[in-house]
């Protein structure tokens, strides 16, 4: 599917395979908005590019902030609109990238980070948790971001 590799790409620009090899330079791992965090969405008019000072640059984000919070808050759509069949397709890749941005300096990323993984984790099967969601999560606690941290410790 166009739309998911797509958000793959966006979400996760070094690959999946880079997902879990972390470097204490970058840190983070390589894993309902509100109506505050939609409005902060521009027109597409504005360009962004790789260098600015919106961007993560310094954790290895090349992407633009609204393209991230965008592809999140797509997620959480997904998640909430389709439901329990989205659930192969959506957990297993993309609470990793939430909890990742979790760790945002944009404060419209990292509240559509929060909302993604919450409704990422109350999807999930209970039969999910012991093998694919507490890995995540305890993967995330070695994370240097404290609010990565944070946020997989509200997750558990």
């Amino acid at each position: 599917c166009d739309v998911m590799n797509t958000l793959q790409r966006i979400l996760f620009p070094e690959g999946l395979e880079g997902l879990f090899n972390q470097s204490q330079s970058k840190g983070g791992l390589r894993p309902s908005s509100s109506s505050l965090s939609l409005a902060s969405m521009d027109d597409g008019t504005s360009v962004t590019s790789a260098g600015s000072a919106g961007t993560d640059s310094k954790r290895g984000k090349t992407s633009p902030p609204n393209a991230r919070e965008g592809s999140l808050l797509l997620i959480r759509a997904l998640c909430q609109i389709v439901g329990k069949p989205a659930e192969p397709y959506v957990l297993t890749g993309f609470l990793a990238a939430a909890l990742d941005e979790c760790g945002s300096s944009s404060s419209s990323v990292r509240e559509a980070a929060e909302d993604t993984a919450t409704a990422l984790i109350a999807l999930a099967s209970p039969w999910a948790f012991p093998r694919l969601i507490s890995p995540m999560l305890i993967q995330s606690l070695t994370s240097t971001e404290w609010r990565v941290k944070y946020n997989a410790l509200e997750r558990l």
